[in-house]
């Protein structure tokens, strides 16, 4: 399963969420149900956000860090952790 909360500051734009494998099962956090993945195999999921407009005053960057969970696996990040 993946999991990405939509970031703060942002709204997600209706209709964005994609994914190649597995479906979209929930937008708030984006959810998709991906479904048994071959070793070597991938998946890719996207989505769009539109960045607040005026950004709250003290804001001077957005992040955004998902996961992917598995019954077998703990739960990997999407991106290094030490990345903000």
């Amino acid at each position: 399963t993946f999991l990405d909360p939509v970031p703060q500051h942002t709204t997600l734009v209706a209709g964005s969420v994609t994914t190649t494998v597995g479906a979209v099962t929930a937008i708030d956090p984006i959810t998709v149900s991906l479904g048994a993945l071959a070793p070597g195999e991938s998946a890719t999921v996207r989505f769009s956000v539109r960045i607040d407009s005026p950004l709250a005053a003290g804001v001077n960057r957005l992040v955004n860090q998902g996961s992917v969970s598995s019954i077998e696996l703990p739960a990997i990040l999407t991106d290094d952790p030490a990345v903000g």
